[in-house]
């Protein structure tokens, strides 16, 4: 699950006991965390969920709330079957979560406008060594791009680098050809893991188009089948 999400963070043994530590004056009145896993036909665990209740009671009955911290799944099924749990929960108004990924419960209900979703801001990238920072990544299509790099902070990222990558992986290096495309780090840090349009950013005018159509092949590249998402704060 968190692997395979663009954005997220290496969770060892440290950060699970900070995760679940749960003292009681940090609930704010709600229960103390409850979880649920589901498990595929061969028994193995393919989806998990973390949440808590707030109970509270009105005149007309209980206006009881379920906070959900966590809920990811590997596959579509197990996901959906979780949802489902939690919103059988008995006795409960409202659902609430925090923060979610490309969150897909509104298709599954049938009224898709009683999911309320506000947008925040999430992960930030800033590229520190751009050759490296392009190579250790992989791409959802191949791309051959020569890309000319501003960085007013770094000396070393200006310059223009050839980029060879694909679905297997990525070579980088220093190159002194015409540039297809010219970008800040800033415009290259925001489409580095795969959630900004590289388009958007060309339409701004914030991105330099030298070559006819490398705009299109590099935003096709560096974009991904789910956007980037890091649940963890830091």
């Amino acid at each position: 699950m968190l692997p395979d999400r663009v954005g997220a963070l290496n969770r060892d043994d440290n950060w699970w006991v900070v995760k679940w530590h749960d003292p009681e004056q940090w609930r704010h009145g709600a229960s103390a965390y409850r979880f649920a896993l589901h498990y595929d036909r061969r028994g193995r665990p393919d989806g998990c969920v973390s949440f808590r209740v707030k109970n509270k009671w009105e005149e007309s009955g209980s206006a009881a709330e379920v906070i959900i911290d966590e809920i990811d799944a590997n596959n579509a099924a197990a996901r959906a079957a979780l949802w489902r749990f939690v919103l059988d929960l008995d006795l409960v108004r409202t659902f609430s979560v925090d923060s979610a990924p490309d969150e897909p419960l509104r298709y599954l209900v049938s009224d898709l406008r009683s999911v309320k979703a506000d947008v925040q801001d999430g992960t930030y990238a800033r590229l520190v060594d751009v050759p490296r920072a392009l190579a250790a990544r992989r791409y959802l299509s191949e791309l051959d791009v020569i890309i000319r790099v501003e960085d007013a902070l770094l000396s070393g990222n200006t310059g223009s680098i050839r980029l060879e990558g694909g679905t297997d992986g990525a070579e980088v290096t220093r190159s002194r050809r015409r540039p297809d495309l010219i970008m800040d780090v800033r415009e290259l840090s925001a489409i580095y893991l795969g959630g900004t349009p590289l388009q958007a950013l060309a339409r701004a005018g914030l991105v330099t188009e030298r070559t006819k159509g490398a705009v299109a092949a590099a935003a096709a590249a560096f974009g991904w089948s789910q956007p980037p998402f890091c649940p963890d704060f830091f």
